[in-house]
């Protein structure tokens, strides 16, 4: 963003998402978002209960991977993004 401020929480929501679009773990999300775990978890418990986030089993670790509805958020907040800056 243009604006030196800290971020919101559709930033938030932005980066955790477009994280998942990799099917990433829970950590990978984490790290994508830049929060404490305390922090991360509320935003993370909300993605998944609301279907943001679906998990994805793979071998032996558990992925997080965004949803339809997921991916039309990211795809929304991008053009929104795009637009201001």
């Amino acid at each position: 963003m243009i604006f030196n401020h800290k971020r919101s929480e559709l930033e938030i929501v932005f980066d955790i998402l477009k994280e998942a679009g990799n099917a990433s773990s829970k950590t990978q999300l984490q790290y994508a978002s830049r929060l404490s775990y305390h922090h991360f978890e509320s935003y993370f418990s909300y993605l998944l209960s609301n279907e943001f986030l679906v998990e994805c089993n793979g071998s032996n670790l558990c992925r997080y991977q965004c949803s339809e509805k997921g991916e039309s958020v990211v795809r929304n907040l991008a053009a929104v993004f795009d637009a201001i800056v």
